[in-house]
């Protein structure tokens, strides 16, 4: 394992056939009518939404499937009886077939409805443009397994590939809804390959039996007994790796993203993407970080100015308590026993900026408070930086420093660069460069503006004892402070 974490890197930095985890989006807490559900599913592959006149939703299916249909108008039929008051709306839906041709469609124009339907999937921009919205991602298993079995039921197909070996697959013009499929279907454990030259995504062989048990097909479809019997041939069992081999990188471009943990589904989406994390840091799992945050109220002194030089020696004590802390702490297993010994993950931050700022009489959103949390974040980010370069001075780094050495210390010089408010383009590797604020706390010390520790904080063997003339010798003879002995660049300040 511990061979595997050595070879970590950023994703720009993958070569091709190195080994990268697959992991699904995971889910949210939001229910959807299963019937509904699996009408969005059915309608993104075999409906739209009318554009001309009045909206309206339109599901087709094939002459064998009529009954799969008549499970979706009685869904929404449920719906608008739940929703709907007055009697015209509420009039049911049912399945008809057109005058000339084959097949069976429902169709419904109620605009609540054709909204509840929009609000999931986007059925008005034409089949290439066919995709789910970012509120599929707010749902529970559930609702999420009851789409993908409406959109395979609609779009899905039991054949024979080349070897002529039995194989599930769903063809669409649009790749980016077999891109989210082939996204959502990774939550359930279910490998699948996506072939551009086709159209097409294949669930993989050793999927099958999962693919079954959690998603399949409309009882009432042909496909459902098809698959059926490409499951009596099939060996029951679900060994798989959720591992693949890396191959190229295709750059999608640069979006903002937030460091955020959003109440409702404790995940948020960025670009369709679910993220999980919680307003600290992306690290490697199995690992624990030890946290402790200083209140700023109590560092403002009875002129109601803040004190940084008492704040960066409080910031010096806490660094040096949860250094500490990683010797004595108790932890879950061993495997985080050992990784938070090797990468010493501490956590030193703050709380009460809020109150700190109405007591100094300053509006939240003003160039002073972005100031003043600018400067208290530096002086305590490169404080932090400083103690851990002089704790590695004495005691050495920490085990796995050298194997992340050239990143870290680039982002404490991105960090030290932003500190000065230098300009963006002499940041290092940053493709959205950080948002500076003048420095403007009350007092004229380089302390208060947060850029005292900087010149000795690059580097786990550059800092040198620093004598201070202070009228309390007994004090500590180094100036400032720290999070963690050679600290790693992702921790939290």
């Amino acid at each position: 394992e511990d061979e595997q974490w050595a070879k970590l890197r950023m994703i720009g930095e993958l070569a091709r056939e190195d080994v990268v985890r697959l992991i699904g989006s995971g889910f949210g807490p939001r229910g959807l009518d299963e019937g509904i559900a699996f009408g969005v599913g059915l309608a993104a592959g075999g409906g739209c939404i009318t554009t001309s006149g009045s909206p309206t939703l339109v599901v087709s299916m094939g002459d064998d499937e009529t009954e799969v249909l008549a499970d979706v108008a009685r869904a929404i039929n449920g719906a608008k009886q739940e929703t709907l008051s007055d009697r015209r709306s509420r009039r049911p839906t049912a399945v008809t077939r057109p005058q000339s041709g084959s097949g069976a469609r429902v169709s419904v124009s109620n605009k609540p409805i054709v909204e509840r339907f929009a609000s999931y999937a986007v059925l008005n921009c034409g089949i290439a443009e066919k995709r789910f919205t970012d509120e599929i991602y707010q749902l529970n298993r559930l609702s999420v397994a009851a789409i993908l079995r409406g959109l395979f039921t609609a779009e899905g197909s039991i054949g024979s590939n080349q070897a002529g070996q039995g194989e599930i697959a769903l063809t669409s013009s649009s790749s980016e809804l077999l891109a989210q499929a082939q996204h959502l279907l990774l939550s359930f454990g279910i490998l699948s390959e996506r072939s551009p030259s086709e159209s097409k995504l294949r669930i993989a062989a050793e999927s099958r039996i999962a693919f079954g048990r959690e998603i399949g097909f409309h009882s009432a479809s042909p496909k459902a007994r098809a698959f059926a019997d490409l499951l009596s041939a099939v060996e029951r069992t679900d060994a798989l790796s959720m591992a693949d081999r890396f191959a190229t990188l295709e750059p999608a471009g640069t979006q903002p993203v937030y460091d955020l943990t959003e109440h409702d589904t404790h995940h948020f989406v960025a670009n369709g993407v679910v993220v999980h994390n919680c307003s600290e840091y992306m690290f490697l799992d199995d690992t624990a970080c030890n946290l402790a945050s200083l209140n700023l109220v109590t560092f403002q002194n009875g002129n109601g100015e803040f004190d940084a030089a008492t704040f960066a020696e409080a910031c010096r004590i806490w660094t040096f308590t949860l250094e500490v802390s990683v010797l004595m702490a108790q932890f879950p297993s061993r495997v985080i026993a050992q990784k938070s010994y090797d990468f010493r993950t501490l956590g030193l931050g703050y709380a009460n900026l809020g109150t700190l700022l109405m007591r100094m009489g300053l509006p939240y959103d003003s160039e002073e408070s972005y100031g003043w949390c600018a400067a208290i974040t530096a002086l305590l980010t490169g404080a932090a930086y400083r103690c851990s370069a002089e704790m590695a001075r004495q005691l050495g780094a920490f085990p796995r420093y050298r194997a992340n050495a050239e990143p870290m210390l680039r982002v404490i010089r991105n960090h030290r660069r932003a500190a000065y408010q230098a300009p963006a383009t002499a940041f290092e590797g940053l493709t959205v460069s950080p948002t500076t604020h003048p420095r403007r706390p009350r007092g004229p010390s380089r302390a208060a503006r947060g850029t005292t520790p900087w010149p000795s904080a690059r580097s786990p063997v550059s800092a040198t004892p620093r004598r201070r003339s202070s009228r309390r010798p007994e004090r500590s003879a180094w100036s400032w402070t720290a999070t963690r002995r050679g600290s790693s660049p992702t921790s939290r300040w």
